[in-house]
């Protein structure tokens, strides 16, 4: 997950609507492998400046929960290289 320009540390957020939040778009586009989705806090309309990208094939836990906002398309072999790299912690930081 990334995008927290602000406190740098996955809890900040400021949006570009003019507030911290704004509301979902379309939850019914299905994740998959390589989609792109805005975070957010688990609540209805909570989306803010954070996203991730699906590394897995089933995803559909996700589904509805998310807006998904596009898809890899090239470059795939960068996010396994970027998935691949350890972590430490129960943040799971990269060493």
């Amino acid at each position: 997950q990334g995008g927290d320009f602000v406190r740098f540390d996955g809890t900040g957020c400021y949006s570009i609507f003019g507030g911290l939040r704004f509301a979902d778009e379309r939850l019914d586009t299905k994740h998959k492998l390589g989609s792109i989705a805005m975070a957010n806090t688990g609540e209805a309309n909570s989306n803010g400046c954070q996203f991730f990208i699906v590394t897995t094939e089933d995803a559909a836990f996700l589904d509805g929960k998310h807006v998904v906002v596009g898809q890899v398309i090239d470059g795939m072999d960068t996010v396994r290289k970027i998935e691949s790299v350890p972590t430490v912690g129960e943040d799971g930081k990269p060493l």
